[in-house]
């Protein structure tokens, strides 16, 4: 146990805020306690893992409050720059960039902004498992990339929180074609007329070139 803990010590990884400043070349708008997915001990056996959303009462205060922190961090930063688009990403998979891409999107639309979530992750997209979106609810944003729909034909609307999202629920293996794409240039740009803020859940930077 002791050698264990040397070296994770010794590990050259972040380990706190005062860490992140200054192994990181960029701004640490604040940081999230571990969440636990599944709070309750049935929930735990079933293995259920619900989504970690903002919205759900059950989610603890410290989570929700770092959350918004950041969001209004980056407001504040988006706007004195004049910025609307917003892009989420992580350096490998399951490290909670759709979850933080999520509640960012919902904490901006709480505040009565106009906000539009773009699963823009075309590999591994998990947008429309975190909101519960049934099958057949909406139409692919792939099909609007493959210029098979409208932009008003792929947007849907989330009932609860006014949320507006671009969802896909296939995999796409020609995924860096497609959001390098004349049309993924379009959307932005009809999207940037219509929302006060963009945010865009990419791939995992280290696993694809999408990012």
């Amino acid at each position: 146990v002791l050698a264990i803990m040397v070296l994770s010590i010794l590990r050259d990884t972040v380990k706190t805020e005062e860490a992140a400043r200054s192994l990181v070349d960029a701004p640490l708008y604040g940081t999230l306690p571990y969440e636990s997915k599944n709070k309750t001990i049935k929930s735990k056996l079933q293995k259920r893992n619900k989504a970690l959303l903002i919205s759900n009462p059950v989610t603890s205060f410290r989570y929700t409050q770092g959350i918004k922190r950041i969001s209004t961090k980056m407001e504040y930063t988006v706007s004195l720059r004049g910025k609307k688009v917003i892009l989420i990403s992580s350096s490998g998979e399951n490290e909670g960039k759709s979850s933080v891409a999520a509640n960012l999107a919902l904490d901006l639309a709480s505040r009565s902004s106009k906000v539009l979530l773009v699963d823009a992750d075309l590999r591994r997209p998990a947008q429309y498992k975190l909101f519960s979106v049934p099958q057949g609810a909406h139409r692919e944003m792939a099909d609007f990339l493959k210029g098979k729909a409208g932009f008003q034909d792929v947007l849907y609307k989330d009932a609860a929180s006014g949320l507006h999202l671009l969802l896909n629920r296939q995999s796409y293996t020609a995924s860096a074609e497609m959001v390098t794409s004349r049309q993924m240039q379009l959307m932005l740009e009809m999207a940037r007329e219509k929302f006060d803020y963009i945010i865009v859940d990419s791939a995992p930077i280290v696993l694809a070139a999408d990012t």
